[in-house]
């Protein structure tokens, strides 16, 4: 059977929905067109954007603006890992504990250590955090169970792991907090339900615009003269080609938007070679080590493959952090 090809037109073409991707179609102007494969790092990020050294003040208030009434709202605060590491940065209000809680362990994640506050419990063993959060958030059931189960924990404040959904996460907290009389923080653990409530919840937000189009399902696998092609569908039968003014390239990171052939490094969508003097063995000094890994494609590719402009943003651009990400999806319009 033959699937008709889709032909879209728009001012602004984005190769990915991740955080860099999602910021830019937020802020940029005209009618915008996300490509979105699927819901990649940013998904299974700790959802933390730890401060740069240099912080851009303007886009960080946009950013806690935007998320407001998401129902994943962030602040600038403090949030602790499931290593007891302190993270400072842009965090999920659900993680900025102020007071002196106790950290619950959950069927021994989280050994007893000097100078915490460590208390633990037995809960849905066998079961990741992803597992246990869908389950709280679709059957009341087990939010019950577990209610019960911190109850009989004496603090007026705790910090859980993060368990509490995704979508319904703000009203679970609420509930459980009444329920127990405490304050309920949650504390990171990566990969983690707090990426996937950021990227839902921005994923909400830009679907919600009149200018911005998500694609899902969509491969792109050629630039050629102003147009992105590729396939979409769940099995991606559908052809499509993507008419712009604008690209920006958002697809990722070293790991997840570079390919390696030989000594050569190369980003697969635009053939834009990054390095021609690396091993072809990934070992783990060039994982640690090696400036690819920090130093993604730049900001403005060496060609323009035939758009009025083209730009990368995120980690491809740059390497991986949150914080980045937002910086150059926040910034990816401008001049334009």
């Amino acid at each position: 059977m033959l699937v008709k090809k889709l032909e879209l037109d728009c001012d602004n073409v984005i190769i990915g929905s991740g955080l860099a991707g999602l910021t830019a179609a937020l802020r940029l102007k005209g009618n915008t067109i996300v490509l979105s494969r699927g819901f990649g790092a940013t998904a299974i990020s700790s959802g933390v954007l730890s401060f740069n050294a240099r912080r851009d003040l303007p886009a960080e208030e946009w950013f806690l603006g935007s998320m407001k009434d998401t129902g994943c709202g962030y602040s600038c605060g403090n949030a602790l890992t499931d290593m007891l590491v302190h993270r400072e940065g842009l965090v999920q209000d659900i993680m900025a504990f102020s007071d002196d809680p106790a950290i619950i362990s959950l069927n021994g994640q989280i050994p007893p250590s000097p100078g915490f506050n460590v208390r633990g419990i037995r809960f849905l063993e066998g079961k990741s955090y992803q597992e246990i959060a869908k389950l709280i958030e679709t059957d009341p059931d087990v939010l019950r169970s577990f209610s019960q189960e911190l109850s009989g924990i004496d603090a007026g404040s705790l910090l859980i792991p993060p368990v509490l959904g995704i979508a319904s996460s703000h009203d679970i907290r609420e509930r459980l907090q009444k329920e127990l009389g405490a304050s309920v923080y949650e504390y990171i653990s990566s990969p983690s339900v707090h990426g996937m409530r950021l990227i839902q919840a921005l994923r909400k937000k830009a679907m919600s615009q009149k200018n911005v189009m998500i694609l899902d399902l969509s491969k792109a696998d050629r630039i050629v003269e102003g147009r992105v092609m590729g396939r979409t569908g769940t099995k991606a039968k559908r052809e499509f080609h993507v008419t712009a003014s604008n690209l920006f390239i958002a697809t990722g990171g070293p790991l997840t938007g570079l390919c390696i052939d030989g000594d050569t490094v190369y980003e697969p969508l635009t053939g834009m070679v990054i390095s021609h003097d690396i091993e072809a063995d990934l070992n783990d000094a060039f994982l640690s080590e090696h400036k690819i890994m920090r130093k993604g494609i730049g900001a403005y590719p060496g060609m323009k493959y035939g758009f009025d402009n083209a730009r990368a943003i995120g980690a491809v651009a740059q390497g991986f952090g949150l914080y980045g990400a937002l910086i150059s999806g926040y910034h990816a319009g401008d001049d334009l």
